[in-house]
């Protein structure tokens, strides 16, 4: 029984370590995060700090903010000649 509890609780740090680190990211003033749950957006974020995701189910992808993310459609100027 002692055997079984010294190589148990270790395991269960080192599971519990995994866990936590792998629901934590950063989001940097320079970019947007998105998140994605099996491809499908489930957030976006832009302020800089500490976020929490679920682990090994969402993703995390970065997208600078200086990427134009919208992109509009072009729109007639008129000019002094009227052309």
């Amino acid at each position: 029984m002692k055997m079984g509890m010294k190589i148990g609780i270790p395991v269960v740090i080192v599971l519990a370590a995994i866990i936590l680190f792998g629901s934590l990211f950063t989001v940097r003033e320079d970019e947007y995060i998105v998140v994605t749950k099996f491809g499908k957006i489930v957030s976006v974020h832009d302020q800089a700090g500490l976020k929490f995701k679920l682990p090994f189910v969402e993703q995390v992808r970065s997208v600078p903010k200086t990427t134009q993310i919208y992109d509009l459609a072009p729109s007639d100027v008129i000019t002094k000649d009227k052309k």
